[in-house]
């Protein structure tokens, strides 16, 4: 079930980086070290977490010992960890990283385009989103991130990959939610567009998606995709 989104807090910085197009390259590097340095609070959250004995501490060794794909998961674990536990990670041998937003980027990742990392940015807000439900109602498990993978035998249907895989992925799932499955697999495989589908809905049910769709912009930072069901 899609549950109602919330406005989740995250990060300025990591919102910054993970909407840009990168190619891990040095470039990329030096910009993305650059970035978290600014950010004073994050830095040292950094070094206390995830530095080693680095002769040189900097954020730009520390991201070249791990690499982007495991420095990635490593910082935005930071911040799952304290939503989870109530305390930000101490360093230990075995550093944190969260397995439910791990898998959830791997399962992702494999509809988008070389360079874009928003499904980073949607794997951390639907992880922050499910934490949030599960401690303001105890008593029921949220299960937010299983039943948005529910969705994704309908992404390989569709079968292109975007930079922008984050609308497309919430997009299919609200639809999986609303069509029963073999209807949804017939849309999909007209190669009806998103927009076609999208008036297939109810007027109630396409408020409820706006609004979903208008609490994840917001919580990314993505002023410039406001009026996406005109593009997709």
């Amino acid at each position: 079930m899609v549950p109602a989104f919330k406005l989740i807090k995250i990060p300025f910085v990591l919102k910054k980086i993970l909407k840009q197009s990168l190619v891990d390259t040095h470039q990329d590097e030096t910009g993305i070290s650059f970035e978290l340095s600014k950010d004073a609070g994050l830095k040292l959250l950094i070094f206390q977490c995830l530095s080693r004995d680095f002769r040189d501490r900097s954020i730009q060794t520390i991201y070249r010992y791990y690499g982007w794909d495991y420095f990635r998961k490593l910082i935005v674990s930071i911040f799952i960890h304290k939503k989870l536990y109530g305390q930000w990670p101490i360093q230990t041998k075995n550093l944190f990283i969260d397995k439910e937003f791990s898998q959830t980027e791997d399962n992702f990742a494999h509809f988008t385009a070389k360079g874009s990392f928003r499904h980073t940015l949607l794997a951390l807000y639907l992880r922050l989103l499910e934490l949030e439900l599960d401690a303001e109602y105890p008593e029921r498990k949220a299960q937010v991130i299983s039943s948005c993978l529910k969705s994704l035998p309908f992404m390989e249907i569709k079968g292109r990959k975007g930079k922008e895989m984050d609308l497309g992925m919430l997009l299919i799932w609200h639809f999986t939610e609303y069509f029963q499955h073999d209807n949804m697999t017939e849309f999909l495989k007209k190669g009806n567009d998103y927009s076609v589908i999208m008036n297939e809905l109810s007027l109630s049910y396409r408020k409820v998606i706006n609004t979903n769709f208008m609490q994840y912009l917001l919580s990314i930072g993505d002023y410039e995709s406001f009026g996406f069901e005109k593009r997709v």
